[in-house]
């Protein structure tokens, strides 16, 4: 999804959009939307992540933020719960190498799928 479908789907939902959750949880790709992609979603798309939303724009933000990262978790899933949310971004990593395969169907490993750098 992008920055507008998640602040309107949290205004349906939420009564609110919650811009500044849904930036700065997306921060990485609007930075570098050319050459990141869903890369970015390794470094705020986890419950620490949402941890930090909920400390710094409270409890209701916080469910939004758990709102667009299962939005975004779903689009390379059939469907997705807050059990499949990561803990963190080691966690994140662990889980797409068990769900990647390079192009002749081999499995990455962590120095192949670290090779896109973000800076923090």
């Amino acid at each position: 999804m992008n920055l507008v479908q998640h602040m309107q789907r949290a205004l349906d939902t939420f009564d609110e959009s919650f811009a500044q959750v849904h930036l700065w949880i997306d921060e990485y790709y609007e930075r570098h939307p050319e050459s990141i992609g869903i890369e970015h979603r390794r470094k705020r798309h986890h419950w620490e992540g949402i941890e930090y939303v909920r400390k710094t724009w409270g409890e209701k933000a916080m469910y939004a933020a758990i709102q667009h990262v299962l939005d975004d978790i779903q689009q390379c899933r059939l469907s997705a719960t807050i059990i499949d949310i990561p803990k963190n971004e080691d966690d994140f990593i662990k889980d797409e190498l068990k769900r990647t395969k390079t192009i002749d169907g081999k499995p990455f490993d962590e120095n192949d799928f670290k090779t896109t750098r973000i800076e923090n």
